[in-house]
């Protein structure tokens, strides 16, 4: 499973959105991310995973180096951006959002963590 996800960054802070309770990582934060399409440009499906989830536009977006994470049921890969936000934030699909200065503010998903502090 292909993934997009974005550091977005304002005022030297990131921004965590918390994931439903239910379902995979339930409960927990991570930055903007959505599946990758088939044949998509991941810049591309980052910044409208990202508007989509969030309502932000994106600013110098910079690709980070891509990673995978396995799960006991599957292999996921994760095509990592970093970006400065504009717009004013209106989250969906997810329970609440947080500028945080660091992984470490809230519970997040072990891959997130690493991403965060490669950052």
């Amino acid at each position: 499973m292909n993934q997009v996800t974005v550091l977005v960054e304002r005022d030297e802070k990131i921004l965590l959105l918390r994931r439903p309770p239910s379902g995979l990582w339930g409960g927990l934060w991570e930055p903007p991310t959505g599946e990758l399409a088939p044949d998509e440009d991941p810049a591309e499906a980052a910044a409208r995973v990202v508007h989509s989830l969030t309502a932000l536009r994106l600013d110098g977006m910079q690709p980070m180096p891509r990673f995978e994470h396995v799960l006991t049921h599957r292999r996921m890969r994760f095509h990592p951006f970093r970006a400065r936000a504009r717009g004013r934030l209106r989250v969906r699909g997810y329970e609440a959002s947080r500028w945080v200065l660091r992984a470490g503010d809230v519970g997040v998903a072990a891959w997130a963590a690493r991403l965060i502090g490669e950052a």
